[in-house]
């Protein structure tokens, strides 16, 4: 954790005033981390429509081993130096990345690669590392590579891919791992994995005689896809309250949800609104 001190914080907070006002403009739609005015709501809500609407049939929960740790200075300098070319502006930038630390005992660490977790400046690096690693090279992959259709969702350094076909995971997980690799980064092994779900996900792995779909994370919510009443939904559950439910309990929900005509509920928040209940299709987020 690196602590940025009080004159840094100033100098950090102008920059990006300056750096967001230039790459909001350049930022693609699926990156919700760290953005004005885009939250996590606006990810789960992006994953819940990809889901529940669009034709994904398999996800891909991916996960960047020590991201905020490896992050290649010299590269992120070279993706700034497209858009600023105004030298000072690059020399504030790379000096942040490289204060390094400050030991109890005087000694100075200074850092090679990463950027430092308490810096406010670190967020928004990190997002125009991913735009030019990953954003804009999976936009291009999915519209001249995949066969079917690919939604997107990233949340800062975490993030999954829907899938309509099988193949077009597999083939996105191997050209993603030789990505990253470039640019000094790599995928969790145990971590990331491409896994059956969606709308047609239970049916089919029915029909074929295999278990429910199985269950992945992303930021901080556990993504089930549950059978009720001939219907299938998403719901996003923490873990401490899903270990606590029960089919019993998502009945009475179900009920409620749909009496309360167009909303649906989240737990210790306000009743968010929600089209067309009466399709059994909803989720419902627990923090």
């Amino acid at each position: 954790m690196g602590i940025a001190a009080l004159e840094d914080k100033i100098v950090q907070q102008s920059l990006i005033w300056v750096l967001n006002a230039i790459y909001e403009e350049e930022f693609l739609g699926f990156s919700y981390g760290f953005r004005p005015k885009r939250s996590q709501h606006d990810a789960l809500d992006a994953i819940y429509i990809a889901i529940t609407q669009k034709k994904v049939s398999w996800v891909l929960d991916a996960d960047i081993k020590g991201f905020f740790d490896n992050l290649n200075h010299d590269w992120l300098m070279k993706f700034i130096g497209h858009k600023i070319k105004d030298k000072r502006i690059q020399r504030l930038i790379e000096s942040a990345l490289r204060a390094g630390i400050k030991e109890a005992d005087g000694r100075k660490i200074r850092a090679e690669a990463g950027t430092p977790q308490g810096a406010v400046i670190s967020p928004l690096l990190a997002n125009i590392y991913l735009h030019y690693v990953l954003d804009l090279w999976g936009n291009a992959w999915r519209a001249k590579r995949a066969r079917g259709e690919i939604y997107i969702v990233r949340y800062a350094d975490d993030f999954v891919v829907g899938f309509q076909y099988q193949d077009d995971g597999k083939r996105f997980h191997q050209a993603l791992e030789k990505r990253l690799k470039k640019f000094d980064l790599k995928l969790h092994e145990q971590k990331t994995r491409l896994l059956e779900f969606g709308r047609y996900a239970a049916p089919n792995r029915k029909q074929r005689g295999e278990s429910k779909p199985e269950i992945f994370d992303f930021i901080g919510f556990t993504h089930i896809y549950v059978f009720l009443l001939y219907s299938y939904s998403v719901i996003n559950l923490d873990p401490e309250i899903l270990s606590k439910i029960n089919i019993t309990h998502l009945l009475i929900l179900q009920n409620l949800i749909r009496r309360a005509a167009g909303y649906y509920f989240t737990f210790a928040e306000n009743i968010r609104s929600f089209a067309n209940p009466e399709s059994f299709s909803y989720i419902v987020v627990c923090n």
